[in-house]
């Protein structure tokens, strides 16, 4: 993608090849399934392309944040293998927390992407001017938080008695 970097960048990041650099040097654990390591991939890649065309920002944390829900899905059991796995967010983010899989700074951190989560598959996805909204450094830190929580989350499962 090319043509004029979004203004919101400036200050951010020195260029596109600068974002690119730090986006690739995030990792993703061996421990992750590749259909979660896709959504992550395919996060980064709207990431990435945001210098452009800014509001692929929200679209890379939206599917980032759905990569985090299944990951919640797969890493915490079930108390009951029958039907579909119909639990959402918040009761997994306290079942994980209760079972050890994440810390209570986690918690709160997945508690604020969930509100995040539930606003925009909600309808409640207001633009706003480029003061009111959220910055790049926001949406960095986000996805950056989101690839080290999922490859922690699967890692830890994988451990947990």
């Amino acid at each position: 993608m090319t043509g004029e970097p979004d203004l919101r960048w400036h200050g951010h990041v020195a260029d596109h090849g600068a974002l690119v650099a730090r986006i690739e040097a995030w990792t993703v654990s061996d421990a992750v399934p590749e259909s979660i390591a896709d959504v992550l991939r395919v996060a980064r890649a709207l990431l990435i392309d945001s210098y452009f065309i800014y509001e692929y920002s929200l679209v890379a944390a939206t599917w980032a944040l759905l990569a985090t829900e299944a990951c919640l899905k797969d890493c915490v059991p079930r108390n009951s293998d029958k039907g579909p796995d119909k639990r959402t967010f918040g009761p997994l983010i306290r079942e994980a927390l209760r079972r050890g899989l994440i810390r209570q700074d986690e918690a709160d951190a997945l508690r604020g992407a969930a509100e995040l989560r539930n606003r925009i598959v909600h309808g409640y996805l207001r633009p706003k001017d480029p003061g009111e909204s959220y910055t790049p450094q926001d949406a960095m830190v986000m996805l950056e938080s989101i690839h080290e929580a999922v490859s922690d989350l699967y890692a830890r499962a994988l451990i947990a008695p």
